[in-house]
């Protein structure tokens, strides 16, 4: 039952604009029995940035933290390693590793380069390859 009603959350994100999500989430919420579904404090967590999450929505393309959640775990991954570096120190160095840092042309339907920040797979070899310390 819970499984499902996770599921059911997750297809908010198929629906195709903001007022359709706000609706889809409200009759979500609405689903949810009364009681014995204690763990799905999601619901508060939504009203509490609802602002934030449906605005999701208005991006002209959909995007996700995805690429700073990969991020932050790769910083994790080396402060794990242990090499005596504070925090800040790990994080400028994943940050502005100049070989993952490498941006090709970018040049597409006439604009200018756009830096994404570092590329994931790149610092995922140099952590493996212990060339972050």
């Amino acid at each position: 039952m819970a499984y499902d009603f996770k599921e059911a959350f997750f297809c908010i994100y198929d629906e195709p604009d903001k007022q359709s999500a706000q609706n889809a989430f409200e009759a979500w919420e609405n689903s949810l029995p009364p009681y014995g579904m204690e763990p799905f404090k999601t619901g508060k967590t939504v009203h509490n940035h609802y602002d934030d999450i449906f605005a999701y929505w208005d991006a002209p393309f959909s995007i996700t933290n995805g690429y700073t959640e990969g991020l932050n775990g790769l910083i994790k991954m080396s402060n794990r390693l242990g090499r005596g570096y504070s925090y800040e120190i790990i994080r400028a160095k994943t940050l502005y590793s100049k070989e993952a840092r490498k941006v090709g042309s970018g040049i597409r339907a006439g604009r200018g380069k756009v830096e994404y920040g570092p590329h994931i797979p790149t610092l995922l070899k140099q952590a493996e390859g212990g060339e972050l310390d």
